[in-house]
């Protein structure tokens, strides 16, 4: 068994194998998607650029749907393949930050349900750690690294609160299929 890190290094190193990039975006400051392919460690990892230039909620344009599509279909059938991107495509209860999440989100599912491969789908964005499942696979929420998400029913204060230590999410994909998720704060 091989814990797989979300983190991926700048570049290539040691045992984790290779990795590419196809960086859509442009050095100028251009507006389109930069969307990411890393081979590492036997799985392959699918980072998809749902941010919104000036805006909180996220998307999915037709590029990154039709990239997303192009390289679920390269990937060998039975790799572990998982998909991140910033904004969670479900709701997770609250009134305020729920307006945010990855707005349209059928395409994503349609593409997640028609590849056996995707082991899970990884996000961030709401400051909470959390777990959920999306189009019949786990989805997994990051912790916030400065903040934590003020859920309704902890009470009144502020959307986001610094009283929480920073977290960490630890992800082990198995030898037998088993996907478990440790989650850790950070003193």
């Amino acid at each position: 068994m091989t814990p797989i890190s979300t983190t991926i290094p700048d570049r290539p190193s040691g045992p984790l194998g290779s990795w590419t990039t196809c960086l859509l975006g442009d050095d100028r400051g251009g507006t389109r998607p930069i969307n990411a392919r890393h081979d590492v460690a036997g799985a392959v990892f699918l980072l998809a650029d749902s941010s919104v230039p000036g805006a909180d909620e996220g998307h999915l344009d037709e590029e990154t749907t039709a990239w997303l599509a192009d390289e679920l279909g390269s990937v060998p059938a039975g790799t572990p393949t998982f998909i991140a991107l910033h904004h969670p495509p479900v709701v997770l209860h609250h009134p305020v930050i729920d307006p945010m999440r990855l707005l349209r989100a059928e395409p994503l599912a349609e593409l997640v349900a028609a590849h056996p491969q995707v082991v899970a789908v990884l996000t961030g964005h709401f400051h909470t750690a959390a777990a959920s499942t999306f189009a019949g696979r786990p989805l997994r929420i990051a912790p916030g690294v400065v903040n934590t998400l003020r859920m309704p029913w902890e009470g009144d204060g502020p959307l986001t609160t610094q009283t929480q230590p920073p977290g960490v999410a630890f992800h082990v994909y198995d030898d037998n299929g088993l996907f478990t998720t440790h989650y850790r704060v950070v003193v």
